[in-house]
């Protein structure tokens, strides 16, 4: 023991004191069990004894009645059994023909002398007790008293209590007895249900509680083997688990020795499961592979695997460790940087002493200098030389990956075959050096506009492929290739001072909708370039035409949206919102128009999402408040009476954080009511989370404007949104109006959205109104405005004054 370290001391001590905390806490549960037992024990004496009382009582009870249902019961006269002196003996005496003297006695008097002189012998004492005693043998002792005192009182027909008699432990039992018509004899003054006294009895403990006592030395010896044999296991866990202690750190001291070894080896060391997770690694492991202790552990060594192996190759590997205990030989693996590096490696089995196995050793190499030299010809293989680019056979390889992938994640993916315009007339003129120094400065700016992900990739010549990957829709491609050609807007610096122009030409093909195999991509992205290179040079093709047309015309859209507001060419028209109960003009709503220089007037629809997806809307969008609120202001000025100016807000507006401060300005700028104003959000627009949409509710209400949900019904709204949200309208969408007729007054959709207003105390218009028919429907389901071509067209401010005033 003089080898044992301080630690392996106090841990054994520890045990110890463990384990003599575990006897104390096993004997004082044991201890608590014996004492509740001997409580549960005395508390079932004393049921007994008193169920022993009872039947007593009950006994008498029942010899009592039947006496006296036979009218008494005539008994010899002796000194034991004088006559009922209450009685006349006149009447209740007999003389036998023997000359035997007999006289009658009653049950009571008749139970009190039996117990007078055999009660010793039943082990039981009772007597009959009287309320008001004639002689010694009916008079109550002061329990008695106190106790039939307290039933006639409280009207109770029995109690017992615990007592000490003559030293010895009894349970006293009194149950109260009433007058019986029989018994007027003796009791000349009392009434037929008077209490007249009791049945006393009393039954000693001390024989239940041996009988107890009997039935519990089992049940104690038991206990006391069962407390001792857990005493005796809690010992003997103890001592294994000091033994355990000292063996482990027997053990401890040789895994030391082994574990200098492990640590200080300059060769990768993994240990692993037979399923192939980590257990343990050193530290040439992670200088080798870049993965920590930490990261490795618990994971499976699949995730080394570079991939360059087939899984034959693993078979074979994993059936060599099987049939002769290792393998060795040279495999490639992945560090945790991406990069795939060779390595020289010895897997090893370990086995236990019944000689199976239980884990992997596997001690390894970097041999990636000696490699070197082949990465080098592996390089020049998959890469251009003059670039540095991905060359064909990479570009066929990323292509193949691609499409699987994307094909399993359901994405979208694109080539485009890129050819450079006047190429052939640089290297004609200028030589095939100016041609290669134009070449890298073409891949040069071309990777500067591809993500980080995309692969640009030389085939040969003046050819190039890009593949683009993960793409949003086909309009993002058209916008690559505008940005791809653009860079060649840009003269080419060839060497001593000269600069050529060049071009670029485009074939796109959108996988997998366009082709699903590699050999088909490139070859419709070929003949996309070929399209492109008919259609004038220094532009793009998609492969289909369809897809070209519209990516150009959104592009020219775009384009042409943001200088709109510069050229002034947007409008508002406003279109009159009607009260139904009187077909008032009550306000009007703004809506905005574009007047396209080469597409005539475009409604909102047209170029809205647009706006939206660039961003637009937010400069667009404060053009029309102020530009609305300023033709409030001019209304209001020439006396006209308008109580709402409805204007939208998209849901881009209603998420910027400037949308309330644009708001508070333009109010006070223009001077206009802010409760004449009331703002129109989508449904869409409130499903952001619940409580940065009520607060920003909080901050437009704050400013004194009204608030209107758009199109109601056709959202994911619910009615909790509602309840929350200080909303003042709901303005029930034009697809739900379209369908009501004349008649149809409880269309389901446009009823339940009236009386959900109504429940909610909001104001309710309906949109889309054209015909009287669906007029009448709204006004009997009780909406309150309406707005459509009925009441009138949206026109400019000219027009809308014209017809304001003819009404």
């Amino acid at each position: 023991m003089s080898n044992i370290s301080g630690q392996i001391k106090r841990e054994c001590r520890d045990i110890q004191r463990y384990a003599l905390l575990a006897l104390v806490v096993w004997s004082l549960l044991f201890l608590g069990g014996f004492v509740e037992y001997d409580t549960l024990t005395e508390e079932r004496s004393v049921t007994l004894a008193r169920e022993a009382a009872k039947a007593n009582i009950n006994r008498d009870i029942a010899l009592r009645n039947w006496i006296n249902q036979h009218g008494g019961l005539y008994i010899e006269t002796s000194e034991h059994t004088p006559p009922n002196s209450a009685l006349d003996a006149s009447t209740h005496g007999l003389l036998t023909p023997d000359g035997r003297q007999l006289t009658l006695m009653s049950s009571d008097y008749l139970i009190r002398h039996f117990y007078e002189h055999f009660g010793e012998q039943l082990g039981v004492e009772s007597r009959l007790i009287s309320a008001s005693p004639l002689s010694n043998l009916e008079r109550p002792d002061p329990w008695e008293r106190k106790k039939l005192d307290w039933l006639i009182e409280t009207r109770h027909n029995e109690t017992f209590e615990l007592i000490e008699s003559d030293s010895r432990p009894a349970l006293r039992m009194i149950q109260r007895l009433g007058l019986e018509s029989r018994c007027q004899g003796c009791h000349l003054r009392r009434s037929v249900g008077d209490d007249v006294g009791a049945i006393s009895v009393s039954v000693p403990l001390t024989p239940f509680r041996q009988h107890q006592a009997e039935l519990l030395r089992p049940v104690y010896l038991g206990g006391g083997a069962f407390w001792f044999c857990g005493s005796g296991i809690i010992l003997l866990i103890s001592e294994l688990r000091r033994r355990r202690a000292l063996e482990r750190h027997e053990a401890s001291s040789e895994l030391r020795q082994a574990a200098t070894v492990f640590l200080s080896s300059h060769e990768g060391v993994v240990i692993a499961s037979l399923q192939g997770d980590v257990l343990a690694v050193n530290p040439a492991f992670t200088s080798i592979t870049g993965y920590s202790q930490e990261e490795i552990r618990g994971q499976n060594l699949n995730i080394l695997q570079s991939g360059r192996q087939s899984s034959g190759f693993y078979d074979e590997m994993w059936s060599a460790i099987q049939q002769r205990g290792f393998w060795r030989g040279e495999i490639w693996n992945r560090r945790k940087s991406g990069e795939i590096y060779p390595e020289w490696l010895t897997i090893s089995t370990v086995f236990d002493e019944q000689g199976d196995p239980v884990n992997y050793v596997g001690v390894f190499s970097d041999i990636s200098v000696i490699k070197q030299s082949q990465e080098q010809l592996e390089y020049l293989a998959y890469h251009d030389p003059l670039t540095a680019l991905p060359n064909r056979a990479m570009m066929r390889d990323r292509l193949g990956h691609a499409v699987e992938r994307l094909h399993r994640s359901g994405g979208q993916g694109a080539v485009m075959f890129l050819d450079l315009d006047r190429f052939k007339s640089v290297n004609d003129s200028y030589g095939h050096r100016a041609g290669d120094r134009v070449l890298r400065e073409v891949a040069r700016r071309l990777k500067t506009r591809l993500r980080e992900g995309d692969t640009l990739a030389r085939l040969g010549g003046d050819e190039f492929v890009v593949l683009l990957e993960d793409l949003v829709n086909p309009q993002s491609v058209a916008a690559v290739a505008s940005d791809l050609i653009a860079l060649f807007d840009e003269l080419f610096d060839i060497g001593d001072g000269r600069h050529v122009s060049l071009g670029l030409s485009i074939g796109i093909c959108l996988f997998p909708e366009d082709a699903g195999r590699t050999d088909e991509i490139l070859q419709y992205a070929d003949a996309a370039l070929y399209q492109a290179k008919e259609g004038g040079r220094n532009t793009y093709r998609f492969y289909t035409d369809a897809l070209t047309r519209s990516a150009r015309e959104k592009l020219a859209l775009e384009a042409a949206l943001s200088l709109a507001l510069e050229r002034e060419e947007f409008v508002l028209h406003y279109q009159p919102l009607v009260r139904l109960s009187d077909r008032e003009i009550t306000g009007v709503e703004a809506l905005l128009r574009w007047h396209h220089p080469e597409r005539g007037m475009l409604a909102p629809e047209a170029f809205i999402p647009l706006a939206e997806e660039t961003r637009l809307i937010l400069s667009i969008g404060e053009w029309v408040l102020h530009q609305a609120c300023r033709q409030l202001r001019s209304w209001l000025d020439q006396g006209l009476v308008l109580s709402t100016l409805s204007i939208n807000l998209s849901p881009v507006q209603f998420h910027h954080q400037g949308l309330v401060d644009s708001i508070e300005r333009v109010l006070r700028e223009t001077g206009v009511p802010p409760e004449l104003i009331e703002l129109e959000v989508t449904e869409s627009a409130l499903m952001d989370p619940i409580g940065s949409v009520e607060e920003r509710i909080a901050r437009l209400k704050a400013l004194g404007v009204r608030l209107a949900i758009d199109d109601f019904g056709t959202g994911y709204s619910s009615l909790s949104y509602l309840r929350r949200f200080d909303i003042n309208r709901l303005k029930i969408a034009r697809s739900f109006i379209s369908s009501l007729e004349e008649g149809e007054v409880d269309q389901p959709l446009v009823t339940s959205i009236v009386t959900l207003a109504r429940s909610l105390k909001l104001q309710v218009l309906a949109e889309g109104v054209e015909r009287d028919s669906q007029l009448g429907c709204l006004s009997m389901l009780g909406c309150d405005f309406g707005q459509g071509y009925l009441f009138g067209h949206p026109l400019p401010p000219d027009e809308l004054d014209l017809l304001m005033q003819n009404r």
